[in-house]
């Protein structure tokens, strides 16, 4: 018999380490590149991170056009969706052209498990996305070529809900590249 535990020692860790006050982009098996999409307001938009019991102290997305605000937050996994609300880092502007940052005001140590970032915009804006690289980290519902870098879902700007919204849940690929910065 089989038995899987849903925590993750350091031994399976998928990069070699975290230093201090550097910045991490999404998850290390998301691959980082120039492109950039229009983001659409009122839909919570979830990236997966593995970075186990890892200390942050700042959260952020890179817009490459500015427009309005973005929500953002983590949430726990829960068999390969976001489950419960850890944090509600609250609004940054994305107005400009920028790496918009949100400096918690205590540090966060992340639970020795994959996370959901999720952030949820009331603008329009263009934010970095990834490469166009066919990655199915989430699964497909078919044997197409389609990929999956996260997660949408719709949801109405304002506070983060305890318990993520899956309410017209969808794979997508242009997810925005959350960051979190090592504190």
């Amino acid at each position: 018999m089989t038995v899987f535990v849903n925590t993750l020692s350091p031994s399976v860790f998928p990069q070699p380490g975290v230093r201090s006050g550097t910045i991490y982009y999404v998850s290390p098996l998301i691959q980082t590149g120039s492109t950039a999409n229009s983001i659409s307001p009122s839909l919570a938009m979830y990236q997966p991170f593995c970075l186990p019991g890892m200390a942050i102290d700042r959260i952020g997305v890179e817009t490459t056009v500015g427009s309005g605000n973005c929500r953002l937050g983590i949430y726990t996994n829960n068999n390969g969706l976001p489950d419960q609300l850890i944090l509600d880092a609250g609004a940054v502007s994305v107005a400009g052209v920028a790496i918009n940052e949100i400096t918690l005001a205590s540090t966060l140590y992340l639970p020795n498990a994959w996370v959901w970032v999720c952030g949820v915009c009331d603008g329009n804006p263009t934010c970095r996305t990834g490469s166009s690289q066919n990655i199915h980290l989430l699964g497909a519902s078919s044997t197409s070529s389609a990929t999956a870098r996260g997660l949408t879902a719709t949801l109405a700007y304002g506070a983060l809900p305890s318990t993520a919204s899956l309410v017209s849940l969808a794979n997508a690929a242009a997810v925005p590249m959350y960051l979190l910065r090592k504190s």
